[in-house]
């Protein structure tokens, strides 16, 4: 089911991000925050670094909403893919079109929209 004819690491790269573009102080800074926000709403929340082509955040809820291992949510960015790996392979499509057509919305956003996201503290 593609109605896409990009990938995501395509569209990733299309970001032009260099690690001078990257402050990972602010991310350091500000998951504890986010952490705190998925207990408080019992959400399944993740975060991928497009620069590193990986997840670096799960919330703890992926393991007690929908059993997935907690060892792994808890050191996700060491885990690789594990979330994807969940995944049937038959709905593995629908997620990677979901995930391009998400990313596809928030890269037209107007760049002043864009950066109020990144301003949250």
């Amino acid at each position: 089911m593609k109605s896409t004819n990009i990938t995501r690491e395509e569209m990733w790269a299309k970001q032009h991000l260099s690690i001078y573009d990257i402050d990972y102080t602010v991310w350091e800074r500000d998951k504890s925050m986010l952490h705190q926000m998925t207990k408080v709403s019992w959400s399944c929340s993740f975060v991928v670094d497009v620069y590193k082509n990986k997840y670096v955040y799960a919330s703890p809820y992926f393991a007690d909403l929908l059993g997935y291992d907690k060892n792994k949510i808890a050191t996700l960015e060491k885990q690789g893919d594990y979330l994807e790996s969940r995944f049937h392979p038959d709905d593995f499509d629908q997620l990677v079109d979901l995930q391009i057509k998400l990313g596809q919305f928030i890269y037209n956003l107007p760049v002043e929209q864009r950066n109020d996201y990144r301003n949250i503290s």
